[in-house]
């Protein structure tokens, strides 16, 4: 009979141990993918209607930021305060870019938001915490850090987020507003121009001397990295994209297009 009872008990462990490895096979899988419905949207819109559901923490920080922001500083899209309904995001991150093509000086910004249900499944390495959506770079004859270069990240839409932004030119400002939608659409539009993001998240500007742009949209994209990495100003995807468009023949060619225009 002890015996029986020790046969029994191993195979009680050893099936608890066999679903126990099932279990973190599982864990490790890819994440399942939030699938963004109609009644998701009708739940959004009903919240941000309903006052009682409205975050007035965040609606008197936006006004008290809207009565000390530059208003020299224009924004493509105006954004007066409004209440919208409590929530909870992860938050974004904006790098600025600078560096140099073929003696040329190309700048710009690569926008990422952190990982979150809606798009956890876009990291394919575990270990990243943010993901690149967009990516700007202009070749300009004015300083990145001049007045008018303004780019923001709007949350108040959450899960949906806006990056807008202005980027001056002697010839003029080129607008920009891009958007990452709950659903997993990301567009942007660019001086009046459509680009869906799927086709390519890095998108390149040069200004001609005649008053027209040119505009190349490219797959190459910065992907994901770590919160560490951003505090240590030291993110090497970020790096690595740069170094690889820097030589990216189809890039050199189209920032040293005829009539380009001219930088100081």
């Amino acid at each position: 009979m002890k015996q029986f009872v020790l046969y029994f008990l191993s195979l009680l462990f050893s099936a608890l141990f066999f679903s126990c490895s099932v279990t973190r096979k599982v864990d490790k899988s890819t994440p399942k993918h939030f699938k963004w419905s109609i009644k998701d949207t009708e739940e959004y819109a009903n919240k941000n209607a309903d006052s009682t559901k409205w975050s007035i923490k965040k609606l008197t920080n936006d006004l008290k930021n809207a009565q000390q922001a530059d208003k020299e500083v224009k924004l493509p899209i105006s954004d007066y305060p409004s209440p919208v309904a409590d929530y909870s995001g992860n938050g974004s991150t904006v790098n600025p870019l600078s560096f140099k093509i073929e003696g040329k000086t190309v700048t710009g910004y690569t926008l990422a938001h952190y990982k979150d249900k809606f798009n956890e499944h876009l990291f394919a390495d575990t270990a990243g915490q943010y993901y690149t959506f967009f990516t700007i770079l202009f070749l300009t004859d004015i300083s990145l850090l001049d007045k008018g270069q303004n780019p923001s990240v709007i949350s108040r839409n959450y899960p949906h987020y806006l990056f807008i932004g202005t980027q001056n030119t002697s010839l003029g400002n080129i607008d920009w507003v891009q958007a990452t939608l709950g659903n997993g659409e990301n567009f942007a539009i660019i001086t009046q121009r459509y680009f869906d993001l799927k086709a390519g998240r890095t998108i390149l500007i040069a200004p001609l001397k005649d008053g027209s742009i040119r505009l190349l949209q490219i797959k190459d994209s910065p992907e994901t990295y770590t919160w560490n990495e951003l505090s240590n100003q030291s993110v090497l995807t970020i790096n690595n994209f740069v170094e690889k468009i820097k030589i990216n023949e189809k890039v050199i060619s189209f920032f040293s297009q005829d009539k380009i225009i001219e930088q100081k």
